[in-house]
């Protein structure tokens, strides 16, 4: 797999042009996984970024604004935009808000973060590519967990 575009010309990060919020480059992957216009011939060499404002509509964007793709364009909702218990917060393994809060108010505490840490160790992740934000989302899950442990 390539390496995210990281010379002194490119610009690790940006601020999106809706929301001002400061977005951190993603692999033309993730952007490609998630779009629901297949069509759409993204070059490789383009460079995206990922708005992570739940306020804001657009996810994805290039400096030039030569492309923007809002919630509307992707296939999968977006934990970081869509508060709702069926959105995926881990993508490799398909654990979303309401499996984990189930877990939590059946045994007062989630195995998943451990879940997926495991999983992880055996069979790896492709978060960079299946994850809208292309980061891993170990430390979101662990985050989620404990604001919502008894």
């Amino acid at each position: 797999m390539s390496t995210l575009k990281t010379h002194s010309s490119i610009k690790t990060s940006l601020h999106c042009p809706d929301s001002g919020s400061e977005s951190g480059q993603v692999w033309i992957e993730a952007v490609r996984n998630m779009l629901t216009h297949t069509e759409i011939s993204l070059p490789d060499d383009q460079i995206f970024y990922y708005c992570s404002d739940a306020e804001c509509p657009t996810v994805y964007f290039t400096e030039t604004d030569e492309f923007k793709f809002t919630t509307s364009d992707l296939k999968a909702k977006v934990y970081d935009k869509d508060p709702g218990k069926d959105v995926n917060i881990c993508y490799c393994f398909s654990i979303n808000r309401k499996q984990i809060l189930d877990e939590i108010d059946t045994n007062g505490d989630s195995g998943k973060a451990q879940f997926i840490a495991d999983r992880i160790n055996t069979e790896g992740c492709k978060c960079e590519i299946l994850n809208p934000s292309g980061r891993c989302c170990l430390g979101e899950v662990q985050s989620f967990i404990k604001e919502h442990n008894h």
